[in-house]
């Protein structure tokens, strides 16, 4: 499953009153579904959102495995839900790019496309606008990527959870 799509899924499974409101204020939900995320704090109190919405890629134990919420408790909001979409989707990613760095060297920036691009939560990549021309580029804050760090081993750990990925009627059995 694509970034995009996984954005599709959260902006049209949680985010139906949004949509409303970007229609009648003429704003882009995404810009609301963003500032809504920029509410809740870096780590969203333990949240962890695994964006295997569509079942594993290479990088999982399993092709099998789902998305899943960890740590959601009463206590999280809509806006905790959203930012932890992003912050699972963005430690994924970062997943991901290690593995590529196994086998190849890559360059110091990243260039970033689409929604994420004009998105001030996804930061840490550079911004191009609709005819490829890059806008800026935004820099990491040092004390975020510090807090992100120390969030990583929780998603990787998280990511490698047997509930994750198993299928067997003993684990996910509603009976």
């Amino acid at each position: 499953m694509t970034f995009s799509r996984r954005q599709e899924w959260v902006k049209e499974n949680l985010c139906g009153n949004l949509l409303s409101a970007a229609g009648k204020e003429g704003r882009d939900v995404y810009d609301l579904i963003n500032e809504s995320a920029a509410e809740s704090p870096i780590g969203v109190r333990k949240l962890l959102f695994n964006p295997s919405l569509a079942g594993g890629s290479s990088q999982e134990a399993s092709s099998h495995i789902r998305g899943a919420f960890l740590g959601i408790d009463l206590g999280h909001s809509r806006c905790d839900i959203l930012r932890s979409c992003m912050e699972g989707t963005a430690m994924n990613l970062g997943i991901v790019l290690d593995v590529l760095r196994g086998f190849c060297s890559l360059c110091s920036e990243m260039l970033l496309v689409g929604d994420g691009s004009t998105s001030g939560l996804w930061g840490d990549f550079s911004r191009i606008d609709d005819i490829h021309k890059i806008q800026e580029v935004v820099r990491p804050i040092p004390a975020h990527v510090k807090k992100y760090k120390k969030l990583r081993p929780a998603f990787e750990q998280a990511r490698a959870s047997r509930l994750l990925w198993e299928t067997s009627s003993t684990v996910l059995s509603c009976e």
